[in-house]
């Protein structure tokens, strides 16, 4: 059985080529454009891990991690600022990962490690 992962970025081109990188590594992934799709997502698909940006329409990142409790979060954003990262991690993000230095091969490396894959 492939492990699901949920992303959760509002822009589209980003979110492809997570997905894209995602499926070559034998995951399952669906895309959730803004925080209020992404809480109804995640109670249907049951992701086992979640990348998530921060700035998001309807319900920010920040808010989501709270609700999300339970399942690993890796961060993904363009905010990286000390205290925001101090902040994500701090409230349950296992990762936190600017977008200007993501490196794709260590993000499948990253979420591989945390689900054991």
């Amino acid at each position: 059985m492939s492990l699901k992962i949920l992303i959760v970025e509002d822009d589209l081109f980003s979110a492809n080529i997570y997905q894209n990188h995602l499926t070559k590594a034998g995951y399952i992934s669906k895309i959730a454009t803004d925080g209020r799709t992404a809480l109804d997502l995640a109670d249907s698909f049951h992701p086992d891990l979640i990348i998530l940006d921060l700035i998001l329409p309807k319900i920010d990142g920040f808010t989501l991690i709270h609700l999300f409790k339970k399942t690993p979060i890796i961060i993904v954003s363009n905010l990286d600022q000390d205290d925001d990262i101090e902040k994500c991690l701090s409230t349950g993000a296992k990762l936190f990962i600017t977008k200007e230095s993501i490196n794709y091969d260590k993000l499948i490396s990253e979420i591989n490690k945390l689900l054991d894959h």
